[in-house]
This record gives structure tokens, sequence and C-alpha cells, in this order.
């Protein structure tokens, strides 16, 4: 059908209604292919979601969609407003930015950051508790919640 279009497009006057005709029935004919194509497409994507495989409902709409992610080369400006299209220099200039995004006034830096340690001398701290002085505090406790209780069932 392609090459007997083809053949009257050439043609002047006469050709020129024949091929008109002609290009209309193949439009018609492609118009009808492409919608039953698409209809059989949808049938099976329904098909899939009816039997619960996700896993082949989201193939065939990515493969459907044409979502083929894409190498894309990436430029992103520096401060000084240069281009910079390397990846380790844009992911570089990424990590900066973010890091000026959230840095703080009052944030304290890896430098200024240092533990405390323990420089309390032992008579300031005083003693070290007993076993026996925790084990008293601990049934002492234990008592006073028992009377509670005992105060809140006879209530």
């Amino acid at each position: 059908m392609k090459e007997e279009r083809r053949k009257w497009k050439s043609i002047h006057l006469e050709g020129c209604k024949k091929y008109k005709s002609q290009n209309n029935h193949f439009c018609r004919i492609t118009d009808k292919a492409r919608e039953k194509w698409w209809y059989e497409q949808c049938a099976e994507l329904e098909k899939h979601e009816r039997q619960g495989k996700m896993d082949h409902l989201y193939r065939k709409m990515s493969q459907l969609t044409n979502q083929k992610r894409k190498k894309q080369s990436l430029c992103v400006r520096d401060k000084e407003g240069n281009v910079l299209t390397d990846s380790e220099k844009v992911q570089e200039r990424w990590k900066e930015y973010t890091e000026d995004l959230y840095d703080k006034e009052n944030k304290p830096h890896k430098d200024d950051m240092h533990l405390e340690t323990d420089t309390e001398e032992e008579d300031v701290k005083g003693p070290p508790t007993l076993f026996s002085e925790s084990e008293a505090a601990l049934s002492k406790k234990r008592q006073g919640r028992k009377k509670e209780w005992d105060k809140k069932g006879a209530i």
C-alpha cells in the first residue's frame, strides 16, 4: 500500500486525488491497528493487575511509556558562576551546597567539638556507693509503693 501511495504522490493533478484517497485509507488502517494494539496492551495490564502480578505490571508500564533512564550530563555552576561538567566536581559542588544550606551560625564545627573528660577529683565526688546502701534504698522504695497500693485498695 505504501508503494502504491508513493507512486500516486509523484503524479500531478489526477494523481493528487488518488494519493489523498490512498493516504486516507492507509491512515484509517494504521489507526485501527494502533487502537487494537493499545487495547491488547491495556488488557494485558488489567490481567496482571487482577492476578496481583505487580512486578509484571510495572515492567510492562515502563516498556510502554519508554521510561528508560538515560545517563544525562549534569551541568552545575560553582560559587563563581563557572559551569562544572565533570561528575566528581559536580558531586563536590552539591556537597558544598548542602553544607552551606544547612550551616547555621551557632552550629558547632568539627574543629570546635571535643569531648569533656571526667576531671573531677575523688574527694569532690565522694566515696563510692556501697551495695548495701543501694539495696536499702530500693527496699524503702518498694515498701513505700506497697503502702500506696494498700491505701488505694482501701478507698
